[in-house]
């Protein structure tokens, strides 16, 4: 009988002639070269279950006869399902976990129910505490000089969007600005930018100085034609040249006047504790009170008057809006400067009289 065998590689089943037994046997297949059998099994059938066949098979092993795998039906294969949606947490928050809302018409302090002092100030969920940076036992680095107004001391101090000067240089934005330093000069310098270059608000002053001693040339050159009375024509001549002169000389160096006084305001705003930003942000405080103060200073007969008054008020709001320091702060710096520049000028002209009497003794 012809002698079966499977395949060592693919498990296919082969059948050769009693003949090849002992030979090798190429698979048609896969082609690989399997060793056939020295014999064909004894003789067909199942192992028997019991003792009694094995006088047929002394070894105990029964003959069977191989067939070809036959594939499996698809209902032994489990078929894949979708997994279940997920369901939502069923956890709640327990009774009394968060504060209440404040009732309609309540003006105390706003508290937030998350969080919690810490010794720095930070803050943990859980707690009902108000934030203050008023010095407690909770945080000891807090400033001993009391808290601050939310309006004097933001998270980011001195941020605006711009003045209109700022946003676009013209004739136009001139004016706007000016109106807003004029009339509206805690929103003009709110709306400040701090930083942005020393260029655009040195201009800003540049024209109104300019301004200012152009009205005062056309102003003494009415009054000196007055006063001459169409005699003197090529004297008073020379006098309103060498006055304009003189003023082309100042207009050059008010830049220059701009920048000390702003060294000198900065100074004294360190000194009280109320310089937050930088230099940059008093120069440019500096340039656009000076431009409002020059404007201001052209008012008929009461200009001079209201040019000191103004020019002390425009200056303070405006360190405490770009600065953003306290108001008492701001009215201390402009105060110490004032009395920084009178006491020098106090002393030069002790000094020069000092020096007159000594050469009119000496003589």
């Amino acid at each position: 009988m012809p002698i079966e065998l499977t395949c060592s590689q693919c498990g296919r089943q082969l059948r050769v002639p009693d003949a090849s037994a002992g030979k090798m046997a190429r698979c048609p297949g896969c082609q690989t070269i399997n060793q056939i059998p020295a014999s064909a099994p004894s003789s067909p059938g199942m192992l028997s279950p019991g003792l009694g066949s094995l006088g047929a098979n002394p070894s105990g092993l029964g003959s069977f006869d191989p067939k070809p795998l036959e594939p499996l039906p698809p209902q032994a294969f489990p078929t894949p399902t979708t997994p279940p949606a997920p369901t939502a947490p069923t956890w709640m928050p327990s009774a009394g976990a968060f504060s209440p809302l404040p009732p309609a018409g309540h003006s105390g302090p706003a508290t937030n129910p998350f969080a919690e002092a810490t010794p720095l100030g930070e803050s943990k969920p859980g707690s009902n505490q108000p934030f203050s940076f008023a010095p407690s036992a909770a945080n000891p680095y807090a400033s001993p000089g009391g808290g601050f107004l939310p309006h004097q001391v933001p998270q980011q101090a001195g941020v605006g969007q711009g003045l209109p000067w700022e946003l676009s240089m013209g004739l136009g934005t001139w004016f706007e600005t000016l109106k807003l330093i004029l009339f509206e000069m805690n929103e003009a310098f709110r709306r400040m930018k701090p930083t942005g270059g020393h260029l655009v608000p040195i201009l800003f002053f540049l024209s109104c100085s300019t301004i200012f001693w152009t009205y005062n040339l056309v102003l003494q050159a009415g009054m000196g034609a007055l006063q001459a009375g169409g005699g003197g024509d090529d004297e008073f001549v020379w006098e309103m040249l060498s006055m304009a002169f003189g003023m082309g000389i100042l207009c050059l160096l008010m830049p220059i006047f701009c920048y000390l006084g702003a060294a000198l305001l900065h100074g004294c705003l360190y000194l009280v504790g109320g310089a937050n930003l930088g230099f940059e942000t008093t120069l440019r405080v500096m340039a656009y009170s000076l431009g409002g103060m020059c404007i201001v200073a052209m008012v008929p007969c009461v200009g001079s008057c209201v040019f000191f008054v103004w020019g002390i008020a425009c200056l303070a709001n405006a360190l405490m809006e770009a600065q953003r320091c306290t108001t008492g702060q701001g009215i201390g710096a402009v105060a110490l400067m004032i009395v920084v520049l009178v006491g020098s000028a106090f002393v030069l002209v002790v000094g020069a009289l000092a020096l007159n009497s000594l050469n009119a003794f000496q003589n």
